[in-house]
């Protein structure tokens, strides 16, 4: 049996250490006691088990712990490129949620039909109203071969200047990359290596390129001719 007050409240405990007022809505809570409104447990007629609301500090406050009220996302406009938007433009919004602008009233005319020649395309060019024609990107491939072929005459040069005294001071030469294959050439023995090693370095540049064709060689043999090493048909009287 229980008396409003007494011994056995609602929620089976006394109404604090501060009197017996005619309360039992939450059990063991005192009105500025030293515990919550909503005792220690829910057997205890407890509105909100062992949370705090400005007491000495329950388990659990009101609006949680430091921190839980949420973190603000990571923006996911890191990575977006916004497209071009022409100076012409009237008005240009940005939505709350939008990465980028859009324009409302570009102010541009019709764009008339573009007809590009080969080795450019159509775009248009940031601030632009309509599109026009641009070169095409630069091929790595015929870039490769450009460089490859300017640099190999030059090396050529370099390393068949240092001259020979006879056939012994000469060798061939074979070369086979990605962005050549070729007869041998002679060279002096000790330019040789320099000579296949930069060719080797430069041929990475040909990576985009289809496979060189094969060829087919002569025999030759090296030899020295006026102070220069050369490569001679190997039947030759």
């Amino acid at each position: 049996m229980s008396t409003t007050g007494g011994e056995g409240g609602a929620g089976g405990s006394s109404l604090g250490h501060g009197g017996t007022l005619p309360s039992d809505t939450g059990g063991s809570s005192a009105v500025g006691g030293d515990s919550s409104v909503g005792g220690s447990s829910a057997g205890s007629g407890a509105v909100g088990g062992d949370s705090s609301v400005g007491g000495s500090g329950g388990s659990n406050d009101k609006g949680g712990d430091a921190g839980s009220s949420g973190s603000r996302p990571v923006s996911a406009c890191g990575n977006v490129t916004c497209p071009a938007i022409p100076t012409s433009c009237k008005r240009i919004v940005q939505e709350p949620d939008a990465c980028c602008p859009t324009c409302l009233d570009t102010g541009c005319d019709v764009c008339p039909a573009v007809d590009c020649a080969e080795g450019t395309h159509s775009e248009t060019v940031p601030g632009d109203c309509c599109p026009s024609c641009v070169a095409d990107p630069p091929d790595a491939c015929a870039t490769g071969q450009t460089t490859y072929a300017d640099v190999r005459a030059a090396l050529l040069e370099k390393y068949g200047s240092s001259g020979c005294s006879n056939s012994s001071d000469c060798t061939l030469v074979s070369e086979y990359n990605a962005c050549n294959v070729a007869c041998a050439v002679a060279l002096p023995v000790p330019t040789a290596v320099n000579f296949t090693s930069n060719l080797d370095a430069l041929g990475k540049d040909c990576a985009t390129c289809p496979a060189p064709a094969e060829i087919d060689c002569e025999a030759q043999v090296a030899a020295c001719v006026n102070g220069r090493c050369v490569a001679l048909d190997a039947t030759d009287k």
